[in-house]
């Protein structure tokens, strides 16, 4: 039992120590730690009003000193509490004597808590067990206040919780409340589990920080339903909070105030959020501004390989991600790391600008070199403005990384308008829609330029490039207007290809702009 856990389990709220940080400290009474290893955590009540006692041997001695604190007494020595009780000593001397007993207690319970632990990391089946061990409901919260878990008892009553919950995070109205009671404050400052009462709901909650380091990644939120709260409850959820750090920082969980990626956006690449409102209200806690007018965003994402497994690995993208782009969110999904970033109107102006998205990320001359330095790939979507398109540009990132693969010499960063034909190449190739998109005709001519060595393809996709010029057109070749003519009258006789037909024009165009993204006709 930690110091600070055994004076309130005996009713102290007026003490003075040497130093603070003894109150972290594990104690035992004295009668259960003799001979063995605990001696130096022995903890002893002695009486000390009068003369200052004196103090010898191992461990922590608490002091009496009265019902309070008087003015002037000594100065804490070290291995020394002074206490005080409005109850007098008798009574401190009974709580003293069932301290033993509350030790032992607490100490089953933090070893049922260690079994339970030591048995998986699944979170939800963790912090249920947690739950049943502190009797008391829970809520597992990651920095970005997405709920990682919740124990059975809270789960089965999801759909009567939307005051405080939306989706799968706690909403942004019970997040003001939080704020406005300086509860993420005194989680901070107390570096234990602190309680909180509620006055509109008539709850009382204790936290507890989930700390590693010096980085937050969470806190673990225990609800006082069937019973109050006791010092040794509190002492077990900050240690249930210690395990749980532990699960939380290995998988990546804890958000992007962790630095270990947001979970607002990894949840909005894969269309967990259905409305509007319960988005912006998410959104409004990261770095991404609210929807301004003629705001414009834009996804992109890094393929890392094997190197992103790497230890802080993916805290050195995000440093870099930090450095290049004010207003970014990023998270490490689906084998990538995803990139939202918004774009003021000066840098694009709206979802037709590619432009304007290419000079943005051109202008972060140390961000591209980066990649290029740690060989990373970025494979960038069409700008957007309205964020619940975010899946469907994390579409088009996914199958633009996917239809380089393999190629030689890509380019360090590929945009979606200038590779949408490389994209379709690779799904005809990789799928059973090659005969949707390319015309049969058009197959026909390829093959017999290849059997034949002429060019009657090279001439139809001059024709569809040069409409109406065809001095142009045959420039384009190397060849007279007259063998240009030829051809083209060819074609028609030759494969039923009618260059003046707008259909097959386009039929014409598309299994060129296919057959120069590497689709083989």
């Amino acid at each position: 039992m930690k110091l600070w856990t055994a004076l309130a389990e005996l009713g102290i709220e007026e003490y003075a120590v040497h130093d603070d940080g003894v109150l972290g400290e594990s104690v035992y009474p004295a009668d259960l730690s003799a001979g063995t290893e605990f001696i130096n955590h022995a903890l002893t009540l002695v009486d000390g009003r009068g003369e200052a006692p004196v103090i010898s041997g191992s461990g922590t001695t608490l002091v009496y000193v009265g019902e309070t604190l008087p003015e002037g007494l000594w100065h804490p020595r070290r291995g020394e509490v002074q206490v005080a009780l409005k109850d007098g000593w008798d009574e401190l001397q009974k709580q003293f004597a069932d301290l033993s007993r509350d030790i032992a207690r607490l100490s089953i319970r933090q070893d049922l808590l260690m079994r339970s632990f030591s048995r998986t990391t699944n979170l939800d089946w963790f912090v249920s067990r947690v739950a049943k061990i502190v009797g008391n409901p829970c809520i597992l919260v990651n920095t970005e206040h997405k709920i990682l878990a919740v124990s059975r008892e809270l789960r089965a009553e999801a759909p009567n919780r939307s005051e405080n919950l939306t989706g799968d995070y706690i909403s942004a109205e019970a997040i003001r409340e939080l704020r406005r009671d300086r509860v993420f404050d005194r989680i901070a400052e107390a570096h234990h589990a602190v309680l909180m009462s509620n006055d509109r709901y008539e709850q009382t909650w204790a936290f507890s920080a989930l700390v590693l380091g010096s980085n937050a990644l969470g806190h673990l939120d225990v609800l006082a339903r069937n019973r109050p709260f006791t010092p040794s409850d509190l002492e077990l959820i900050d240690d249930a909070s210690e395990l749980l750090c532990v699960v939380v920082a290995y998988g990546g969980l804890g958000g992007s105030f962790a630095g270990t990626g947001s979970s607002v956006l990894a949840d909005l690449v894969e269309g967990g959020f259905k409305d509007r409102e319960s988005l912006e209200e998410q959104l409004a806690l990261t770095v991404i501004p609210r929807r301004r007018e003629g705001g414009t965003y834009l996804l992109f994402t890094l393929v890392a390989g094997d190197d992103a497994l790497l230890p802080g690995f993916r805290a050195h993208v995000a440093g870099m991600i930090s450095s290049a782009f004010g207003q970014a969110i990023w998270s490490y999904t689906r084998g990538c790391f995803v990139v939202l970033a918004a774009l003021a109107p000066e840098d694009c102006a709206g979802p037709a600008d590619y432009e304007g998205a290419e000079r943005f990320l051109a202008s972060n001359t140390a961000f591209f070199a980066s990649i290029k330095k740690y060989g990373l790939h970025c494979a960038v979507a069409e700008p957007f403005c309205d964020l619940l398109d975010t899946p469907r540009r994390f579409k088009q990132c996914i199958a633009l990384a996917d239809s380089y693969v393999g190629k030689k010499d890509v380019p360090p960063t590929v945009y979606w308008w200038r590779s949408r034909y490389d994209v379709l190449a690779h799904a005809a190739e990789s799928s059973e829609i090659e005969d949707a998109l390319v015309d049969a005709r058009v197959r026909a001519m390829a093959q017999y330029d290849r059997k034949h060595r002429t060019a009657y393809l090279r001439t139809a996709a001059a024709s569809v490039r040069f409409p109406g010029a065809p001095t142009e057109a045959a420039a384009s070749l190397n060849v007279h207007r007259n063998t240009y003519f030829y051809r083209t009258g060819k074609i028609y006789d030759l494969f039923n290809l009618d260059l003046k037909d707008g259909d097959d024009r386009l039929a014409i165009a598309l299994a060129v702009q296919l057959a120069e993204a590497g689709l083989e006709l």
